[in-house]
């Protein structure tokens, strides 16, 4: 400018040199505002000698930086330089197209006067788009460049309250240097921590920052309230995000959820879900919470695995359930939950498949990922996975789930998983053999015992016997497992009568023609055994007379039918069951 001033001519400098006197009334102003000193002379002088270059807003302008360099010096009691700051702040809402924003909100700030800057960016906001046009852009309703721009005015408003919170929250996370012991010797050094700069605790900026976001969020403008939501959603401050009581949230919430595409976009718009159905279940809207959470868990992405899926839809059956007793429920609500359930049900289903393919040698990345991506019904699991892989437990969890009985299916079932099991130890010793194929059947029999249409008592019984034969396993072998399962002991001593009754030719194949007898006789024995709780502690009451009497009437049987064998074991299941006759006489 000096060097345009050497060269300029007078004639040049009036006519046309609008720029350069600009410049010369602000060097002027700076020079009075570099001493301190009031500008109220200067700017009457400028206003009556060169109106056209500086207007009454040039003036106010001035003003307004004259005050806020005054209210930085530490020469002003808390009380006046509060009342000049408001005095600024006023001066600002009259001019609010020609201060400078950013600099304005970053001199109230460092004079800690926050309320005020929130206030003054509203207020801008508001002066710089009067037709709202910018909440028609936002809604969609109008997208031409006069309401864009009207959009991005707001937005750079608001982004100067955000700026102002988040030096404020950055400045309450700070910690205090813990001391230490020093390098090297000398006097103590002071280190400021980060974030101290304005001479605030981390306890009083926590303080300030709480108050200055509630004060920012007593504005009418949804848009205002939006650009604090985006500050927080980008900050990961998402619990903060949902202790805000507005109006709005709710709706910003929803639009965030619009399908996106892409791996990553998935995975930001299950986040966006998360946070939705976790405003409802704070608010308590549990029904609008369990429809996203199931929303969720239906959703086909390889953002979602399937323990995240039944999650969801346990946290959905939790909020379904919370509906009904908060407000007594409907049957609208009862369908859903009852819906919500049985999908559980399925899922759960669809996890034992991924198990049990995942344990294949000749596991397929993409059968895995197909189970990951998608909550699939028991039709598809059975017969794309199930059926195909030989998954023999797992059909017989998706027949259970399904309730579709078939009694030669079933049995085919258990034979096959019992047989895969026998496979597997075909090497083991026989004490390995009994341990793991009773810890296998026990697992299976507390799933299945009290469905008996998927529990063929009879044949796991004649099975496990079969197996207890040839392994030499003890007498009371499988009728542990059975009951452990759950199973009664009345209706397994029934099983084991019936199938005695049957005389089946296995037992005599497998060179042991008394082996029924000597199990039917160790489960009497537990019956009349009163160390281990006995009647009492294997029957309840209302059916203990008739077990007793069908025990009795048994026993005759069994003692008729050895004494007409010859078999060495014949004598002492003979003495074995006179004994137990009297006993259970006397119960």
């Amino acid at each position: 400018m000096r060097m345009s001033l050497k060269t300029t001519l007078f004639r040049d400098l009036i006519l046309s040199g609008s720029d350069t006197c600009i410049g010369l009334i602000n060097a002027l102003i700076h020079r009075y505002l570099d001493d301190a000193a009031s500008t109220d002379a200067i700017s009457e002088k400028l206003r009556q000698v060169c109106p056209s270059l500086y207007r009454n807003e040039d003036a106010l302008c001035t003003k307004v930086n004259e005050q806020l360099l005054k209210a930085r010096t530490n020469t002003m009691s808390r009380m006046d330089k509060e009342r000049l700051l408001q005095q600024t702040l006023e001066t600002c809402k009259q001019i609010p197209a020609r201060i400078n924003l950013a600099h304005v909100c970053q001199q109230l700030s460092a004079c800690q006067y926050f309320g005020g800057v929130m206030e003054l960016c509203c207020v801008v906001a508001e002066k710089l788009d009067p037709q709202h046009r910018a909440q028609q852009c936002y809604s969609g309703q109008q997208e031409d460049p006069a309401a864009v721009e009207a959009l991005l005015a707001r937005k750079n408003c608001y982004q100067q309250m955000c700026l102002v919170l988040q030096k404020l929250y950055t400045a309450a996370a700070c910690h205090p240097q813990s001391p230490s012991v020093p390098k090297s010797p000398g006097p103590m050094v002071q280190t400021t921590p980060q974030g101290y700069e304005e001479g605030l605790s981390p306890l009083e900026a926590q303080r300030l920052a709480d108050e200055t976001l509630s004060l920012a969020l007593q504005s009418d403008d949804e848009l205002c309230h939006v650009a604090i939501f985006d500050w927080l959603t980008d900050n990961k401050w998402d619990d903060k995000l949902l202790e805000i009581q507005s109006p709005h949230l709710e709706n910003y919430l929803k639009r965030q959820t619009v399908g996106q595409v892409g791996q990553q976009q998935q995975t930001d718009l299950v986040a966006k879900y998360d946070l939705l159905w976790k405003f409802y279940e704070k608010s308590g809207q549990f029904i609008a919470a369990a429809r996203v959470l199931s929303r969720l868990a239906d959703a086909h992405s390889t953002a979602i695995s399937l323990p995240m899926r039944i999650e969801y839809l346990s946290r959905a059956i939790v909020c379904a359930r919370a509906a009904e007793t908060s407000s007594f429920g409907n049957a609208v609500q009862g369908q859903f939950l009852y819906e919500m359930e049985e999908k559980m049900d399925v899922a759960k289903v669809q996890s034992q498949v991924l198990e049990a393919v995942s344990r294949l040698t000749s596991r397929d990345a993409d059968t895995i990922s197909r189970l990951h991506s998608d909550l699939l019904d028991v039709t598809q699991l059975y017969e794309q996975f199930a059926e195909p892989l030989d998954l023999w437990e797992c059909k017989l969890a998706i027949l259970h789930c399904a309730n579709h009985y078939n009694s030669a299916l079933v049995t085919s079932i258990w034979q096959n998983i019992i047989n895969a099991e026998v496979k597997k130890l075909s090497s083991a010793d026989t004490e390995t053999k009994l341990a793991t194929l009773g810890s296998k059947m026990k697992t299976l029999g507390r799933t299945y015992a009290q469905s008996e249409q998927f529990f063929p008592l009879e044949f796991l019984v004649k099975t496990l016997e079969t197996y207890s034969v040839r392994w030499n396993g003890p007498p009371g072998w499988a009728v542990s497992i059975i009951l452990t399962a759950g199973v009664s002991f009345q209706r397994l001593f029934a099983v084991y009568n019936r199938l005695y009754g049957a005389k089946d030719v296995v037992w005599q194949a497998e060179g042991k023609p008394n082996h029924l007898l000597k199990v039917l006789a160790d489960m009497l024995n537990r019956l009349v055994d009163s160390s281990t709780g006995g009647l009492a502690a294997l029957v309840p009451t209302a059916d203990r007379r008739a077990l007793i009497g069908q025990c009795v009437e048994a026993v005759g049987v069994y003692l008729t039918d050895l004494f007409c064998t010859t078999h060495a074991t014949s004598p002492a299941l003979i003495a074995e069951f006179r004994t137990l006759q009297g006993k259970l006489e006397l119960l």
